[in-house]
C-alpha cells in the first residue's frame, strides 16, 4: 500500500469517528440541560405551597358581576 492510500484511510477512520463524537458531545450537553430543568421543575414543586386539606376551599364560587 502506498502513502496516499493509507492517508486516505486514515483520514475515512477519521472522518468517522469525527461525527460520532461531536454527536456524544451533543448528547451529553443536551442530557445535562435536561437535568438541570428537571432539577428546577423538582424545586419549584418543592417550594409550592401545601394544598389545603379542606374539601370545600374553592368549591364556592360566586361569578356574578
Amino acid at each position: 500500500m502506498n502513502l496516499a492510500g493509507v492517508s486516505m484511510s486514515g483520514m475515512g477512520v477519521t472522518g468517522i469517528e469525527t461525527p460520532n463524537q461531536i454527536g456524544v458531545a451533543m448528547l451529553s450537553k443536551s442530557l445535562d440541560a435536561e437535568a438541570a430543568a428537571a432539577q428546577g421543575a423538582i424545586s419549584m414543586i418543592n417550594s409550592a405551597p401545601t394544598p389545603s386539606l379542606d374539601p370545600n376551599v374553592g368549591t364556592r364560587f360566586d361569578a356574578s358581576v
